[in-house]
């Protein structure tokens, strides 16, 4: 039971640095995408 605690905790906290990449990745691409646009 806390062998699984454990599992799920790293495995949440690798999604939730997935995420934030995942959005810091897409606000640099909207940024570039908006200053090509202007």
């Amino acid at each position: 039971m806390k062998l699984i605690k454990i599992f799920i905790t790293i495995f949440y906290n690798k999604l939730k640095k997935l995420w934030i990449c995942q959005s810091r990745a897409s606000k640099m691409i909207k940024a570039v995408h908006d200053a090509g646009v202007n």
